[in-house]
């Protein structure tokens, strides 16, 4: 019984580690490795702990749940700036060929105010979502962390060798655990682990109150990287543009 009971912390916190990673890089997931992941649940940590269990299994039932405000939001933020980039490159093109200085000026100041329309968009839209989604992140991996600290606790009382259950992890931040390999796949890694028992007062790495502070910071930062990469975006389209129009490929 204490083997099924160590086995089952260790895919438990395996499982809540795969949603962490889910709601990180949520594209990558489909709604098929969604339900299989869910399906994944070990109910035999319930003979340990019912409470700690029961939170495992309301993320698995969570996390097939179909969010479709949230994906309308999503397709709201990308149809404008779609729109935008749309509205930039006529712009362009009416400027090169019709080149006349009144126009010009009116076409800059529409697309400067389509612009700030789009920005306050994603601050009234997606800005809400990222935020709602790093909250999310930020519990899940307290979630593992607690997992991993009564994991300890019941190796100890139970005088289990951690070295027969190993980890494999997508997030090697947690506390308690002690790395032992790096393995490389093509668009992510896993991080293999063993328990740490002689890790000392395990309750303070989990965060109690996760603040609003860390969250907006989170989704600000995301907010401004998501602009570069737009920006980015934009300039490699118009760069392209150019080069066809100089070497005749593109008239404009």
């Amino acid at each position: 019984m204490n083997d099924d009971i160590a086995y089952s912390f260790c895919k438990n916190i395996e499982l809540v580690d795969k949603y962490r990673y889910y709601y990180s890089h949520r594209n990558r997931v489909s709604l098929f490795e969604r339900q299989n992941l869910s399906k994944m649940v070990d109910s035999n940590l319930r003979e340990y702990d019912r409470v700690l269990w029961a939170r495992v299994q309301g993320e698995s039932e969570e996390i097939v749940k179909s969010p479709k405000q949230s994906e309308s939001n999503n397709n709201y933020f990308f149809a404008a700036f779609i729109s935008y980039l749309l509205c930039v490159m006529v712009f362009a093109t009416f400027a090169r060929v019709y080149f006349f200085p009144g126009a010009v000026f009116i076409g800059f100041i529409s697309i400067l105010g389509f612009l700030i329309f789009l920005l306050a968009l994603v601050f009234k839209i997606a800005v809400p979502r990222w935020k709602w989604s790093f909250r999310k992140i930020f519990k899940l991996r307290n979630l593992v962390q607690e997992l991993i600290n009564n994991a300890i606790e019941f190796f100890r009382e139970e005088g289990l060798d951690p070295e027969n259950y190993p980890l494999a992890l997508n997030f090697n931040d947690y506390n308690g655990l002690k790395q032992i390999k790096e393995e490389k796949k093509v668009l992510s890694k896993n991080y293999i682990f063993y328990l740490d028992l002689n890790v000392t007062n395990t309750s303070k790495f989990i965060e109690e109150e996760i603040s609003e502070e860390k969250v907006h910071r989170a989704a600000l930062r995301f907010f401004i990287k998501a602009l570069i990469m737009g920006a980015l975006f934009i300039v490699v389209i118009f760069s392209l543009v150019i080069l066809l129009h100089r070497y005749g490929i593109l008239k404009l």
